[in-house]
């Protein structure tokens, strides 16, 4: 899990291959190729990454996490 401040989510980096997702109530977008669900959420962007986990897994991670 990454995060760093942001006003918004950025656009992809390589849109050839984005899904978009809902996330934790607000709008992310999963990108296969890198194993990445990404979200905007509290001033802050995030980006969970695994290569095991489907993109159903990563959005129920996602859920589950707690502010630090």
């Amino acid at each position: 899990l990454d995060q760093a401040p942001a006003a918004k989510l950025p656009p992809p980096v390589d849109a050839d291959d984005v899904h978009a997702v809902a996330v934790r109530g607000t709008a992310g977008r999963f990108l296969p190729e890198q194993g990445a669900l990404e979200w905007f959420e509290g001033g802050q962007v995030y980006r969970l990454r695994s290569f095991g986990l489907s993109r159903a897994e990563l959005v129920e991670v996602a859920a589950h996490l707690e502010p630090a």
